[in-house]
C-alpha cells in the first residue's frame, strides 16, 4: 500500500505542543497556574504605581477564610503597608470579624499603629470601647491620641481634658508651624464639644496664630471635621466666620457649610440671610456654583426659604437645584422625582451629592430611585465628565447590590441585557459599567443575582460575568473554566485587581491554591 508523505519529526512534535489535546481537567492550565504565582507574588512587596495596594485590596475584598495562610506570611512582612493590609484582612475573615487588641499591641511604630486604627475604624474593625484602651498605650505620642481622641468623642465616648489642653498653644506663643495649629484647633473643636465654652476663644485665637495661608487651611480643615464627626458644637463660630466679609470667600463658603448644617439653637435663619448675601454678591460662575451646592448640601437640615433666590435666578442648573433642595426640605413627596431631574443634568457634583443622600437620608424605593437614575446618568450629560459619571455610576450600582434589597438587585438586571449601541473603542457601555459595580459589591444577594445575568457579545463584559459568577459559586462550564484560566493567564482587558481574584478562585477550583501560595510565598 502506497503511504503519504510523512511528517518531519520536528514539525510533528511542533503540532503536538500548538494544538489543543484532551487532557484530563483541561481547565488545569499550566500558564494560568504560573500566572497566578506571579500575581500573589507581587502583593508581597510594594510597588511603585501602587498597585499592591489595590491587588491587596482586591484580594480582601473576597473574605475568604481560605486566604489567611496568605494573610498570615504578609502580616510579618518588612513593609508596613503588607502589614497593614494582612492584619485587616486576618479581622474581616475572623468568626468576631473585629481586629484584635493584641495584633494592635504588636503594632510597635507608632505611625503604623495609628495608620492601622485609622483603617479599622472606617471599616467598623474597632468600637468607641476599644479606642479608650488603646488611647492609654505609651506607645502612642499625644498626636496620634488627639486623632484617635476625635473618633472616640464623635462615637460619644469620654476623653481625659488633659490630653486636650496638651495640644493647646500657650498665650506667650505666636510663631507656630501648621501642624501645633492643627493640633490647636482639634483640641479646642473637642472642648467646644464636651460643653466647654471657654474653648471658642481659643478657635477664635487661630486668627492671631501663624501665617494667613495656614491659618485659613488649618480653619477650613476644623470645619470640614466638624462636619464629618458631626460636632454640632462649631455652629457658632462657622456663623461668626461666614458672616466677616473681610476674610477668603473659599473659607467663608467652608465656614457657611458648617452653619448651614449646625444651626445656632435649630434657627436656620441666620445660615440663610448670609448665604442669599454671598449669592446676591457673587459674580464669579464657579463661586456660584459652589455655594448653590452648599445650599444643596444642607438641604435635610435648612428651610424651603433657602431656595428662593437660586429658583429665580433663571440658570437651568439651580433651577433643578433649587427644586431638589426645596422638595427635600420641605419634605415634599417630589423628592425623587426632582432629584431624578438634577441627576439627567449631567452635573457630577451634584450627582455625587445626590448619592450621598440616597444613601445616608432616603429610604426604600426612593433610594433604589436616585441610585438608579445616578447608574443611568452616566449616559446623560456632558462628554467631558462622563468619566467622573461613570464612577458615580459604578459606586451606585455598588450600593444597589449592598442594600439587602431583591428589589434593588431587579432594578439592574434591564441594564445588563444586550444591546445592539454602537461604541467607540474603549468606551464603556452601560451593561459593562453594572458589572464592574457589582463585582465590586459584596452581597449574599448576588449569589441568586449572577445566575440570572445574561451572556454578553462585548468581551469584556463577558470576563465580569464570569467572575461574579465565579465568585458566587454559581455553576461554569468546562468552557467557561477554561476562559477563566486565559484571563488569568492574562489574554484578558480586565485589571490586574480582577485578575488576582479570579486567579485565587480558579487555583481553588482546579485543587492547587495551597501550593500556589506556598510558591508565591517571598523568600525569608
Amino acid at each position: 500500500m502506497k503511504r503519504g508523505p510523512r511528517l518531519p519529526v520536528v514539525i510533528a512534535l511542533a503540532l503536538c505542543v500548538l494544538l489543543p489535546t484532551n487532557r484530563a481537567g483541561a481547565e488545569d492550565d499550566a500558564r494560568a497556574y504560573d500566572a497566578a504565582v506571579y500575581l500573589f507574588s507581587q502583593t508581597s512587596r510594594p510597588a511603585r504605581d501602587g498597585r499592591h495596594n489595590t491587588m491587596l485590596l482586591a484580594l480582601r475584598h473576597l473574605r475568604d477564610p481560605q486566604l489567611a495562610p496568605w494573610f498570615e506570611t504578609l502580616s510579618v512582612s518588612p513593609y508596613a503597608a503588607q502589614r497593614i493590609h494582612a492584619r485587616l484582612a486576618l479581622a474581616e475573615i475572623s468568626p468576631a470579624g473585629r481586629l484584635d487588641l493584641a495584633t494592635l499591641a504588636e503594632t510597635e511604630d507608632p505611625a503604623e499603629l495609628t495608620q492601622l486604627i485609622g483603617a479599622a475604624l472606617d471599616i467598623d474593625l474597632l468600637g468607641t470601647a476599644d479606642l479608650n484602651q488603646v488611647m492609654q498605650w505609651e506607645s502612642l505620642d499625644t498626636a496620634s491620641k488627639q486623632a484617635l481622641a476625635v473618633r472616640v468623642i464623635a462615637g460619644g465616648g469620654i476623653v481625659d481634658e488633659s490630653l486636650l489642653r496638651a495640644s493647646l498653644i500657650g498665650e506667650e506663643t505666636t510663631t507656630v508651624g501648621i501642624s501645633a495649629l492643627l493640633r490647636h484647633g482639634l483640641s479646642a473643636l473637642m472642648l467646644l464639644e464636651r460643653g466647654d465654652l471657654t474653648a471658642l476663644q481659643e478657635l477664635r485665637r487661630l486668627d492671631q496664630l501663624g501665617t494667613p495661608t495656614e491659618r485659613e487651611l488649618v480653619q477650613a480643615q476644623l470645619f470640614e471635621a466638624a462636619m464629618q464627626h458631626g460636632f454640632s458644637s462649631v455652629g457658632s463660630w462657622a456663623l461668626e466666620v461666614a458672616q466677616d466679609t473681610e476674610r477668603n470667600t473659599m473659607l467663608r463658603i467652608s465656614a457657611l457649610r458648617a452653619a448651614l448644617r449646625f444651626p445656632v439653637n435649630v434657627d436656620t435663619s441666620a445660615g440663610i440671610v448670609v448665604w442669599e448675601s454671598m449669592f446676591g454678591a457673587e459674580e464669579d460662575v464657579a463661586q456660584r456654583v459652589r455655594l448653590a451646592l452648599t445650599a444643596l448640601e444642607a438641604a435635610p437640615w435648612t428651610e424651603p426659604e433657602l431656595y428662593r433666590m437660586l429658583g429665580e435666578d433663571g440658570d437651568a442648573h439651580f433651577a433643578l437645584i433649587a427644586a431638589a433642595g426645596r422638595a427635600i426640605a420641605d419634605g415634599g413627596l417630589d423628592t425623587t422625582e426632582a432629584l431624578t431631574a438634577l441627576v439627567e443634568h449631567g452635573h457630577p457634583l451634584a450627582i455625587q451629592w445626590a448619592g450621598r443622600y440616597a444613601n445616608e437620608h432616603a429610604t426604600g424605593a426612593d433610594r433604589g430611585a436616585i441610585l438608579l437614575a445616578i447608574v443611568v446618568g452616566a449616559d446623560r450629560g456632558n462628554a467631558r465628565t462622563r468619566s467622573r459619571r461613570i464612577e458615580f455610576a459604578i459606586a451606585a450600582t455598588q450600593a444597589l447590590a449592598e442594600s439587602g434589597s431583591a428589589n434593588d438587585l431587579d432594578l439592574l438586571l434591564p441594564l445588563l441585557e444586550p444591546t445592539d449601541t454602537p461604541r467607540a473603542r474603549g468606551e464603556l457601555g452601560m451593561h459593562h459599567i453594572v458589572l464592574l459595580g457589582l463585582v465590586r459589591a459584596h452581597s449574599e444577594g448576588l449569589k441568586d443575582f449572577a445566575t440570572q445575568v445574561p451572556a454578553q457579545p462585548d468581551a469584556d463584559a463577558a470576563d465580569l460575568v464570569l467572575l461574579l459568577r465565579a465568585r458566587w459559586d454559581a455553576p461554569l462550564s468546562a468552557a467557561q473554566w477554561e476562559r477563566v484560566s486565559q484571563i488569568v493567564a492574562g489574554m484578558s482587558a480586565l485589571d490586574t485587581s480582577l485578575r488576582i481574584q479570579l486567579a485565587w478562585l480558579y487555583l481553588k477550583h482546579v485543587g492547587r491554591a495551597d501550593a500556589a501560595l506556598r510558591a508565591a510565598m517571598p523568600n525569608p
